[in-house]
Order: structure tokens, then sequence, then C-alpha cells
């Protein structure tokens, strides 16, 4: 994939303007970021916060509702293992938060994404149709490289992976409920 390697100020200055919709495929098992730590911390201590209760998770959920009462879509798949890692079993905790807020969250099972031939080696941002970022992960589970993308060939694949992950993909709901 052809691309430029970018900051990430310019990646969440992207992710903040885009123009109609936004798409994300979500690959790991678990994350490390350490605005996160804290909240994560206390749910595996059997001390779970709201999203509402935690400053980042707040902001991030009121950027969301604001984006999609302008008429914004986003949505999600989140690839999920077969029984959930506890960071999926807590990012499932808050379902009804990114629902309230407007975002379409999807669960789509690994064996199923493997099976269907979804790239599984990074996570991604498709915004608009027009412009793709890519997210490339370390062995800690952190961030090691932002990539922008906006060869058409490359969008245009995207696009068809975004619309098969949909299409397998089960709402959080019915995950959650499990």
């Amino acid at each position: 994939m052809n691309g430029r390697v970018i900051e990430r100020a310019e990646y969440a200055d992207r992710l903040a303007r885009f123009g109609r919709s936004a798409f994300r495929l979500e690959t790991r098992r678990q994350y490390n970021v350490p605005y996160e730590r804290e909240d994560f911390a206390a749910y595996l201590a059997g001390n779970p916060r709201s999203p509402w209760e935690a400053p980042w998770w707040a902001a991030w959920l009121n950027q969301i509702a604001e984006m999609t009462a302008a008429g914004k879509t986003i949505a999600r798949v989140r690839i999920i293992e077969d029984p959930p890692t506890p960071y999926q079993r807590w990012e499932l905790s808050a379902t009804a938060a990114y629902r309230q807020v407007g975002e379409d969250i999807r669960w789509l099972p690994r064996a199923t994404a493997h099976t269907i031939g979804l790239p599984l080696e990074y996570d991604w941002w498709l915004l608009d149709e027009e412009q793709l970022l890519t997210m490339r992960y370390n062995d800690a589970d952190e961030v090691a490289e932002r990539t922008l993308i906006t060869d058409p060939g490359e969008i245009a694949r995207h696009c068809a992976w975004r619309d098969l992950a949909i299409s397998h993909a089960h709402p959080a709901e019915q995950i959650a409920g499990r």
C-alpha cells in the first residue's frame, strides 16, 4: 500500500473533519492506550466506570454525538475472539453509550473475518470513501505508525472490505447479551 506516514495530530484532524461518513475496522485483541489504562484496570478489578464518567471517553462520545447530529455516519466493526478477551468485554460494556450517540458498532468473529478474507494485520478508518487512515501496531499493542492513503484502487478495495465486514458482523447488543 502506498501512502504517506502521518503524525498523530494530522490523523486526529482528518478524523475530526471528515464530511459524510467514517468507518473503522478494529482488528486487535486489545489496545494499549495510555489514557485508557486506569479505566480498564478499574473494569478488571470489578469497579467499572460508565464511559460518561471517564473524561477521555465522554469527550469522544460527545464528538460522535455532534457529528451524528450534523448528519454524519459513523460505524465500526470490531473483530472479536471466541471467547472475547477482557479488553473486548470492556469495550462491549460501553455498547449502550455508543448507540446513544449514534455510532453503529458491530462485532465480527475472528474466524469469520479470516474466512471472508479481511485484512487483519492493521486497523483502518475509511473517511468519505476518499481517505484511508491505517494504523499499525507494535508487539506492546501501541500504535507504531499511521498512514494516509488516497489511492483510488486502495480506497475501492477497502470500501469492498468495509461492505463485507458489515454484512457479516453482528450488532453489539447481540454479542453483549451472550
